[in-house]
């Protein structure tokens, strides 16, 4: 127990420790080299960023646990952090080394009341997989079916949690003391990695996950999830059919027996746009070791530890969000991305609203040089810039889905590079829309009416929103007119007050140094009295001001 204790203190204060020296090197950084910088500061600071992301992979195939799978997950939040820590931490693989046997027999003796030999013939020596959660064999029951038996690593719950004690001290420090923290809601975010990955160590959560997607893809062609062995599983180890099977990205296996890669893409977008966008629950971890392919070209589907959810009201908002964008209407969606929690509160949604009309033009305006690289390439630092600019988060609930997609889009373009996703997909998403009450008609109906709506009616769309583009115009140009005057006052009493205090403080220096030369204590008395009643005239003051700023930001 001593030396667990000793191992989750250790692993606290490496990992805490590993995330303040990256605060710590950033925050000198910027102190030595003020804004802007010039490209080789920039050169400079990316090295550094190239180095802090190295040395969080090295420590995280060091200690593994949760870091493993929390580096994956932040290798796919570029709303968060530079493309150049995320490119590094792209590498990171949930492979860690093997448990010995000896250490894996008492735990199944231990899971299933009696010795192991009771529930199987027999079961190989060697693991077949190994992560960093737990670690599978493969086995034959007494009927003499092949299984797969996944046992929970040992000590890795005790792990796990003095893990997540860390995440929680650096959360904090995040948010108390970076910029980080003012641009994602970091508690939640925690929260969310808590939930999903602590899940993960329940093998019962898994159980009632893969039974509930064998139930939903029961009747879909060419994908198959592994029958579940309810009855021989517990919290630490699961059973489950034996899948005779490769990765979905083994060219060679699926040039061998003449598989279509293209077909086999196909069918895997339709099955992950059925899990997005017509139901709760998706598989959050559609990494290729999860996902594998018989000899037929039957998709398997395996390991429902890690699920994602998408609540009703947020589907609804996702629908309101797709009609926004097929009629181009700005502010529609604008407000959904509200609705979803994409914006925080003070985001300037008028500027928000520019930036997607000016995407929206770009790519619907037969006069915009869409196919003139450096044209484009200016509207879309333009846009990037605005955006930077604003309070713009991924919500901690969509952060796993934003993960699935990234790994399965990798996932298919190794399959293959020229699929058309959107094609793909559209049949699916229009089923869901439809069932959404989006349309009346039947899905091929729907499709053709929604594209003659696109193709021939869009300026009528639009016309409405240029109507209230100029309505709104004059009263934006009053509430930025109240904004600049808001931000002069600020200014001015920012100035204000440190130019008081430092004369304030610059006249007790000296009535201090007078008292001291002249020798007349009494100026002491004299000179704290004055120094006390300046301090409190200048409370006095700044709070009155600070009312007054109030109610005119109110009135912003």
């Amino acid at each position: 127990m001593a030396s667990m204790v000793n191992v989750s203190l250790y692993r606290i204060v490496a990992i805490v420790w590993m995330s303040v020296s990256f605060f710590l090197q950033i925050w000198w950084f910027q102190k030595r080299h003020r804004q802007p910088w010039s490209a080789e500061t920039s050169a400079q600071f990316e090295r550094l960023i190239v180095k802090q992301a190295a040395t969080y992979r090295e420590t995280a195939i060091r200690l593994q646990g949760l870091l493993i799978k929390f580096g994956q997950f932040l290798s796919t939040r570029a709303d968060l952090l530079p493309d150049v820590f995320l490119r590094e931490l792209s590498t990171l693989v949930d492979q860690v080394p093997t448990v010995p046997w000896e250490q894996v027999r008492p735990l199944l003796d231990a899971a299933w009341g009696g010795a192991y030999g009771e529930v199987l013939e027999r079961i190989s020596a060697a693991p077949v997989a190994s992560a960093s959660i737990g670690v599978v064999y493969k086995g034959y029951l007494h009927s003499g079916e092949a299984v797969a038996v996944k046992v929970r690593r040992p000590g890795i719950e005790r792990i796990i949690r003095a893990d997540f004690q860390a995440l929680r001290i650096v959360t904090f420090l995040t948010k108390r003391f970076t910029k980080l923290g003012k641009m994602a809601d970091l508690p939640a975010l925690y929260q969310q990695v808590v939930s999903i990955i602590g899940d993960e160590l329940d093998f019962q959560k898994e159980l009632a996950n893969g039974e509930y997607f064998a139930t939903r893809f029961h009747d879909f062609e060419g994908i198959e999830i592994p029958t579940y062995y309810a009855r021989y599983s517990t919290r630490s180890v699961l059973v489950m059919s034996w899948m005779e099977s490769a990765r979905v990205t083994d060219l060679a296996f699926i040039e061998e027996h003449g598989l279509d890669r293209h077909v086999i893409a196909e069918r895997l977008v339709r099955s992950f746009a059925i899990q997005l966008f017509q139901g709760g629950r998706f598989h959050a971890d559609p990494h290729p070791g999860n996902i594998l392919l018989r000899e037929d070209g039957t998709i398997v589907l395996i390991d429902f530890g890690m699920i994602g959810t998408i609540r009703d009201e947020d589907a609804r908002a996702i629908r309101v969000f797709v009609e926004a964008l097929i009629f181009g209407n700005a502010d529609q969606i604008v407000e959904s991305l509200e609705r979803l929690r994409f914006l925080l509160p003070h985001a300037d949604k008028a500027a928000l609203r520019d930036v997607v009309m000016t995407l929206f033009r770009a790519y619907t305006s037969k006069n915009t040089p869409l196919f003139d690289d450096a044209a484009f390439e200016r509207i879309l630092v333009d846009v990037q810039n605005t955006i930077k600019k604003q309070p713009i988060q991924l919500p901690s609930e969509f952060a796993f889905l934003g993960r699935t997609l990234s790994t399965l889009v990798g996932v298919l373009h190794i399959l293959d590079p020229g699929i058309d996703l959107v094609a793909v997909a559209r049949p699916v998403v229009t089923d869901w829309l439809n069932a959404q009450g989006d349309a009346k008609k039947e899905q091929e109906d729907g499709l053709n009416w929604l594209k003659m709506v696109r193709d021939w009616a869009s300026p009528l769309v639009q016309l409405p929103v240029l109507l209230t583009d100029s309505l709104r115009a004059v009263e934006r140009n009053r509430e930025a007119d109240r904004r600049q005057h808001y931000e002069r006052l600020t200014q001015q009493a920012y100035l204000r007050n440190h130019l008081f205090s430092f004369i304030v403080f610059a006249l007790t220096g000296v009535g201090a140094y007078l008292a001291w030369d002249l020798k007349q204590w009494s100026l002491f008395d004299g000179t704290g009295l004055i120094c006390v009643i300046s301090l409190v005239i200048m409370w006095q003051i700044r709070r009155k001001h600070h009312r007054f700023l109030q109610r005119l930001r109110k009135g912003i």
